[in-house]
């Protein structure tokens, strides 16, 4: 072969290599970077999110949420590349998305000083073992305006124990503050529990000497709510001060087993009077004293004077 013919062979080698390549593109329809006649652009596949749709790598598309950043988990389509632990719902994120439980969330105020004194609005699980106990169809006051109470008070055998309290939000800070005063001076209560743990039931809560307060209930012989019923009362040491009215048929106590109680000329363990701390606190913030009516006293009952 001579010299002039082999330079022409390599010629001829050399031109026909573009001429296979542009013959290959055009028989395959795409671009050098798609696998089988897709588009991607693989620096910018998160750009290429539209409305939730991705151009995919087999000329399909993928429908899903497009996440940005680093993420490994793909929900329902979605294609994940951030911090984001889950996609869902055809949203698009583009940071740490922790997701959330729908948790109600109470806000609280509380003093460090009293350690477990503090208001906050109703849990949910005290609102819902309220029903049909303390709380039934016609009450006037809505959730909104109550408010839970938690209190520390020194029971009869001198421990420090938790309580319970449901109040109206007007006097909420008001019984914080004068149950924070009985703790500090170790003021005794045998007991502060929800009306709702003696089933709403008054007499049962009187007879345990249990000291409540919100109890939606009308005032016996009327249609009128009473003030627990308003979340404005308190009753405390209920057991040891009754409640004592004179009718036709003599005297009535209630609680009934508390009858001798009644009498309040004489001193005992427990009783409320004028020189009682627990009644110089309530007056102090604005309640009147039950053992002050002029008919039917009622010595363990505080309410606050609205104007």
């Amino acid at each position: 072969m001579s010299k002039m013919t082999k330079i022409l062979l390599i010629i001829m080698a050399v031109s026909l290599v573009p001429l296979g390549m542009l013959g290959a593109m055009l028989y395959f329809g795409g671009t050098a970077d798609s696998p089988a006649g897709g588009t991607i652009d693989l620096g910018k596949a998160a750009d290429t999110a539209d409305g939730g749709r991705y151009t995919g790598a087999s000329g399909g598309t993928i429908n899903g949420n497009v996440s940005y950043g680093t993420g490994d988990s793909t929900t329902d389509g979605s294609i994940s590349y951030g911090t984001v632990n889950s996609t869902t719902d055809g949203n698009i994120s583009d940071g740490v998305d922790e997701g959330s439980a729908g948790m109600d969330v109470t806000q609280t105020t509380a003093d460090t000083g009293y350690g477990n004194f503090y208001v906050s609005e109703l849990p949910d699980s005290v609102w819902e073992n309220m029903q049909g106990k303390s709380y039934n169809e016609g009450c006037p006051v809505e959730r909104k305006d109550l408010r839970y109470v938690h209190v520390m008070y020194v029971d009869f055998a001198g421990r420090s124990s938790e309580g319970e309290l449901v109040v109206n939000k007007l006097i909420a800070d008001d019984i914080l503050d004068i149950f924070k005063q009985l703790y500090k001076a170790q003021y005794p209560i045998e007991r502060i529990a929800l009306i709702d743990e003696y089933d709403g039931d008054d007499e049962q809560s009187m007879s345990d000497n249990n000291t409540s307060a919100f109890n939606f209930r009308t005032i016996a012989g009327t249609d009128i709510v009473s003030e627990h019923g308003m979340g404005l009362a308190v009753d405390v040491n209920s057991f040891y001060n009754p409640q004592v009215k004179e009718t036709e048929n003599g005297v009535e106590v209630s609680p009934e087993d508390a009858i001798s109680y009644a009498d309040r000329s004489g001193d005992f363990l427990y009783k409320i009077d004028h020189e009682d701390l627990c009644y110089k606190l309530f007056t102090e913030h604005g309640f009147e004293w039950g053992g002050d009516w002029e008919t039917g006293k009622d010595y363990q009952h505080f309410e606050y004077v609205t104007q």
